[in-house]
């Protein structure tokens, strides 16, 4: 009967225990909705895919903030196929956004993506956080983190990727957004998937991240965040 469901019609339903593959430990991730999910026991992490857990490479950016508060973004080497060529680093990069600094003074080096991977309470929010980390392009160092607080629940890798041709258009100078040829042959390729639980100081109702001098305004997130100690 049209709008109603049959039980028989489902098949081959079948649940997946939320335990760390590896140390088999009873409660994984941040939050109660996390589809990418740390493992507080053994501290890997890992991502439903096709019914089985797959583990995702991540790390806790290095910082001497005392109590601070983490906000994981996944990062992914972005090479870009235009009609004037490949974008794959800096310096290719630059030529084609509004950049007010000398290109030769900065180190040119692989070009990254960068995905907000957190909750906000507008999904608009995403695109302009991505698209200024992505303009950017911050280092991040590996550290083990320290003890405060991380926002989830964490975005999973293939939902973080259907924004990758999104998010670099929108960094591009307004001549390139424009260009409906430009535009219209563009495509992305994303490889090497990281996510990175970025270290953020609260101050009053901001977030600021001292590596890119980038601040998120607190009521921005959609939820609270999570306690996480000191690996």
């Amino acid at each position: 009967m049209t709008g109603r469901w049959s039980l028989n019609k489902v098949t081959n339903l079948s649940l997946l225990p939320v335990r760390c593959p590896r140390c088999g430990w009873h409660r994984l991730g941040l939050t109660d909705s996390d589809a990418v999910l740390l493992c507080p026991n053994c501290h890997d992490l890992w991502e439903e895919a096709h019914g089985t857990f797959v583990q995702r490479e991540y790390f806790f950016a290095q910082t001497d903030i005392v109590n601070p508060s983490y906000l994981p973004f996944w990062t992914y080497r972005l090479t870009a196929h235009t009609p004037t060529g490949d974008i794959e680093d800096f310096h290719t990069y630059a030529r084609h956004i509004a950049f007010v600094q000398t290109i030769e003074r900065i180190v040119n080096r692989p070009l990254t993506l960068f995905v907000a991977a957190f909750r906000l309470r507008a999904e608009t929010q995403r695109l302009n956080i991505s698209k200024r980390y992505t303009y950017r392009q911050p280092v991040f160092e590996p550290g083990g983190p320290r003890k405060g607080h991380a926002w989830g629940p964490v975005l999973p890798d293939k939902t973080a990727k259907n924004y990758g041709r999104t998010i670099f258009i929108s960094t591009l100078s307004e001549n390139k957004k424009n260009s409906t040829e430009f535009v219209s042959a563009l495509s992305v390729t994303l490889q090497s998937p990281l996510l990175i639980f970025v270290p953020f100081s609260l101050e009053g109702q901001y977030l600021k991240d001292p590596v890119s001098a980038y601040t998120v305004q607190q009521r921005l997130l959609a939820d609270e965040p999570a306690r996480i100690g000191p690996i």
